[in-house]
C-alpha cells in the first residue's frame, strides 16, 4: 500500500490564513525535494511506500475488490449493488486499536502521540539557545486536545492525547537529514526506551529546529496521510499540530474542481489547482472552526448513519432500503459545537457513485457555519472520496465544487439560495468512473437558509433520456470541429436573448477561440462549460453555475475582446451568451481547431472523430476502426497470459516490483497491444532500459480495471519498490 505523506502550509505565510485572505499558504519549494527510500514524490506529493514489512501501513485492503469493478457499459442496477456491497466492508477496515465499539460500530475513540524533541547530531547541547521549553513543546497539543475533542462532540473523549520526552541527542545531522533516516532513527530511539507501539503511544511527532537543507529546513510540518507520523518544527503551533494530525487521521490537502485540472490531470494538480478553501485540511486552517468534513466525520462514527441521508437514482433497493431518488430536507450544520447529531438532526446527504479499486466516490452535500461563517450563505458541495487500507482504516479526499465556476476565487463555492444547481460531472470523476459519472447526476435546489442554523433542500436525479421542460429557450448554433479547423463565421445575435453555441467533435486537446463584441455598447458575458448547462436552461438558474470560465466585453465592434477555451478531453463544449442590455446586438464568432488526435475510444474517419462501437475503447489519436477493443476482452486474455505468467514461476499478478525490469505480468499487457512479436519485443526492452517508472503507451486506457496498483494517481509500472510482491527477494533495486 501507498501511504501518502503530505506537506503542511509554511507558517511564515500563516498570518495570510488569519487575516482572512484564506489562502492555503503551503511552501511549494517543497515539491522540489527529492525523497528518500521508503518514501518517493508522486504529483508533488510526498508516499511511503509499503512493501508488507511495516504494520502501520496495511499493504492494501484486506479484501478483494475485483468484485465491485464495473465496466464503463455496466447497468444502472449492478452499479448501485456493487457500491452499497462495497459500504458494507467499511467496518472491517477499522481495526486498529484506535477503533473502539461505540453502539455498535467501531468508532474512534482515541489516539496518543509521544512527541520526541531533538537536538541534531551536529548541534550543541550547552547552548541555552538550542534547548526547548518543554511547555512550548507541549502548547499545541494542548490546544489540538481540546479542538478535537470539540470536534467530535465529545466522542473522542480525550481528545488527541500526548506525552512528551526530555528532549534528546538525535543520531542524524541538521546538514541534510530526510524522511526515512528521521523516521527509522525516531523509531529506533523510542526502542532503545522501551516504548511500545500500541501501548505506550499510537502515533508520533518529531519536533526540531530547522535543518540547513532538505525538508526540514522550512517552518511548518510534515504529516503522513493515513499514518501515524509527522515532523513538526520547534515550537509547534496549533493551527499547524491540528492540520498535521489531520494528515495523519487520513487527509490529503483537498481542492476546488478547477478549469486547471486538465493541465495536470490525471494529477490532482496540487500547486496549479485552487484549495477548497475551507476546512483545516485546503488553506482554511487559519480559521478558529475549521472541521474536517461531514463525510470523514461519519466515517468514524463520529457522526451516526441515523442523521445522514442517503440517496441514488434508484431510489430504495435491496442493497439500501432507506435509500430515496427525491425528497427535500433539512440539514444542521456538522461543524456546530453545541448541537451532536441525533436520528431528528441530519448532517449531511451522501450520494454513492461508485466503487471501483478499493476505492468509493460519492457526492457529499452539508452544510456549515464555521470558517467565520464564509459558508454560512450556501450549501456545501463535494465530490468525495475513500481509499480502503491502512492505520485508520481508510483516507478521505474530496473536491469542492464551486459553484459560480467562471472566477478564481473559491468564495463563491456555494449553492445560495432559491437557485438549483445540476452537479455536471466534473472531469476528475469522468477520468476515473466515466460511467458511474453520466449514470449520477443529482440537481439540488436550496429552498431556504436559516443562517447559521439550518439549511432546506430539494434533491431530485437527472434522467439525460427523461429531462423535464427547459426554463430557458435559447438561440442555438452548432459548430462542428475538424482537423483542417472550423468556424461559425461572425454572428449577429441579440442580447435580448439565451444563445447557446455548442462545438462539438473537439478531439484531444481541442482549443475553442471566441471572439465578442457590442455593436450597441453595454456589456455582454459569455460562459464556458464542458456539458450541456443544465442549471441554467433546464433549472432556470445561475448562468455562472457549472462553467468553467468566462468573457466579459465592453468593446464596441470593430474591435473585439478574445479569449481561447481548452476543452477537456470528452468532446464538446458550450458558449453561453446571457441576455444582457436590452435591445443591443452582439457580435460572436466562434472558432474550433484539433490536431487531428481523437479522444480515447473514438477514432478519426473522414477528418472528424468517431465514437467506437458496441462501447469498445481505443487509445487517443486513433486514426482506424480497427484500433477498437473490448474491455472485457482485455481482462480475460491479460488474466489468461497473466495465469501462464505464474505458472512459469513469475508470481507477479500487477503492474509493480520487478527489479527494475518489467513484470512479465506486464509483458502480457505490452503484448496485447502490439501488432507483431517484433514491435512486442522493441515495447518490452524500451521498457526495461526506463528508470524506475514506466509509462509505455494504453496504460491510462486499462488503468481501473486492476491491473495498475498506483491507479488513479499514477497509469504506470513502478518498477524499483514493492518487488517482494513479486518474487524479487529484497527491494536494493531502488534508484
Amino acid at each position: 500500500m501507498i501511504v501518502s505523506i503530505a506537506v503542511a502550509f509554511n507558517l511564515l505565510l500563516l498570518p495570510l490564513v488569519t487575516l482572512g485572505f484564506n489562502i492555503f499558504a503551503e511552501n511549494n519549494e517543497h515539491h522540489n525535494f527529492t525523497a528518500s527510500y521508503p518514501y518517493k514524490i508522486i504529483n508533488g506529493n510526498l508516499y511511503r511506500i509499503d512493501d508488507g514489512s511495516d504494520n502501520d501501513a496495511r499493504p492494501g485492503p484486506s479484501h478483494d475488490t475485483q468484485q465491485y469493478r464495473t465496466s464503463p457499459n455496466a447497468r444502472q442496477d449492478s452499479r448501485q449493488k456493487s457500491v452499497w456491497d462495497f459500504i458494507s466492508t467499511f467496518d472491517s477496515y477499522k481495526t486498529s486499536a484506535s477503533y473502539t465499539n461505540v453502539n455498535g460500530k467501531p468508532t474512534l475513540t482515541k489516539f496518543k502521540y509521544i512527541i520526541v524533541p531533538i537536538w541534531w547530531s551536529d548541534m550543541d547541547t550547552s547552548d541555552p539557545d538550542n534547548a526547548m521549553d518543554p511547555d512550548k513543546v507541549l502548547e499545541s497539543f494542548i490546544y489540538n486536545q481540546q479542538y478535537y475533542i470539540d470536534m467530535s462532540w465529545g466522542i473522542l473523549p480525550n481528545g488527541v492525547t500526548y506525552q512528551a520526552l526530555e528532549q534528546q541527542l538525535f543520531t542524524v545531522s541538521s546538514e541534510a537529514p530526510n524522511f526515512g533516516e528521521t523516521d527509522q532513527s525516531t523509531r529506533d530511539l523510542l526502542d532503545s526506551k522501551g516504548f511500545v507501539k500500541g501501548v505506550d503511544y499510537d502515533g508520533i511527532c518529531l519536533m526540531y529546529f530547522l535543518s540547513q537543507s532538505g525538508p526540514f529546513s522550512g517552518a511548518g510540518g510534515w504529516g503522513g496521510v493515513n499514518d501515524i507520523f509527522f515532523w513538526s518544527t520547534y515550537p509547534g503551533w496549533g493551527d499547524v499540530t491540528r492540520h498535521e494530525v489531520g494528515h495523519n487521521f487520513g487527509h490529503p490537502h483537498h481542492l476546488s474542481d478547477s478549469y486547471y485540472y486538465r493541465n495536470t490531470r490525471p494529477s490532482a494538480g496540487e500547486g496549479a489547482v485552487p484549495y477548497d478553501g475551507f476546512d483545516m485540511m485546503s488553506g482554511g486552517n487559519g480559521y478558529e472552526v475549521s472541521d474536517i468534513a461531514a463525510a470523514s466525520k461519519w466515517f468514524f462514527n463520529w457522526i451516526p448513519d441515523s442523521s445522514i441521508i442517503l440517496m441514488q437514482p434508484e431510489g430504495p433497493t435491496t442493497e439500501c432500503p432507506s435509500c430515496t431518488s427525491s425528497g427535500t430536507f433539512t440539514l444542521r450544520p456538522f461543524d456546530d459545537r453545541l448541537l451532536p447529531p441525533s436520528p431528528s438532526r441530519k448532517m449531511g446527504i451522501h450520494i454513492p457513485i461508485e466503487a471501483t479499486d478499493g476505492t468509493l466516490y460519492s457526492y457529499w452535500f452539508s452544510y456549515k457555519i464555521g470558517v467565520d461563517g464564509k459558508a454560512a450563505n450556501g450549501l456545501t458541495v463535494h465530490l468525495s472520496w475513500f481509499d480502503l487500507g491502512g492505520y485508520f482504516g481508510a483516507s478521505y479526499d474530496s473536491i469542492n465544487f464551486d459553484a459560480f465556476g467562471d472566477t478564481d476565487s473559491t468564495f463563491d463555492s456555494f449553492v445560495v439560495e432559491n437557485t438549483c444547481y445540476h452537479l455536471r460531472p466534473p472531469l476528475y470523476l469522468k477520468d476515473r468512473a466515466y460511467a458511474a459519472a453520466l449514470q449520477v447526476q443529482p440537481v439540488v435546489c436550496v429552498d431556504s437558509i436559516d443562517v447559521g442554523s439550518s439549511i432546506t433542500v430539494s434533491v431530485s436525479f437527472l434522467d439525460e433520456e427523461n429531462l423535464p421542460p427547459p426554463q430557458v429557450q435559447a438561440q442555438e448554433v452548432d459548430l462542428a470541429c475538424r482537423n483542417s479547423g472550423s468556424n461559425t463565421g461572425l454572428l449577429t445575435l441579440s442580447s435580448n436573448t439565451y444563445n447557446l453555441i455548442h462545438v462539438d467533435n473537439v478531439g484531444e486537446n481541442g482549443k475553442i477561440e471566441l471572439e465578442m463584441c457590442t455593436r450597441t455598447g453595454g456589456i455582454v458575458k459569455g460562459y464556458f462549460y464542458d456539458s450541456y448547462p443544465h442549471s441554467v436552461m433546464t433549472y432556470g438558474s445561475e448562468a455562472a453555475y457549472g462553467s468553467y470560465d468566462s468573457i466579459l466585453t465592453a468593446k464596441v465592434c470593430s474591435s473585439t475582446t478574445k479569449t481561447a477555451y481548452k476543452n477537456d478531453g470528452y468532446g464538446e463544449t458550450y458558449i453561453l451568451i446571457p441576455p444582457s442590455s436590452p435591445g443591443s446586438t452582439v457580435d460572436v464568432k466562434a472558432s474550433c481547431t484539433f490536431n487531428g488526435q481523437c479522444l480515447k475510444d473514438f477514432y478519426l474517419s473522414n477528418g472528424t472523430c468517431e465514437r467506437c462501437p458496441n462501447g469498445q475503447a481505443s487509445p487517443p489519436g486513433s486514426t482506424s476502426i480497427r484500433a477498437c477493443f473490448s474491455e472485457a476482452d482485455y481482462v480475460s486474455k491479460r488474466t489468461q497470459c497473466t495465469n501462464s505468467c505464474n505458472a512459469e514461476d513469475y508470481c507477479c499478478t500487477v503492474g509493480s516490483g520487478g527489479c527494475n525490469v518489467l513484470p512479465c505480468n506486464e509483458g502480457c499487457h505490452i503484448a496485447y497491444f502490439s501488432s507483431s512479436v517484433e514491435e512486442c519485443k522493441a515495447e518490452c526492452t524500451r521498457g526495461n532500459e526506463a528508470s524506475c517508472e514506466y509509462q509505455g503507451s494504453n496504460h491510462e486506457l486499462i488503468a481501473h480495471l486492476g491491473f495498475t496498483p498506483g491507479y488513479p494517481d499514477y497509469f504506470g509500472v513502478d518498477k524499483c519498490f514493492g518487488a517482494a510482491r513479486c518474487g524479487c527477494p529484497t527491494d536494493d533495486s531502488f534508484m
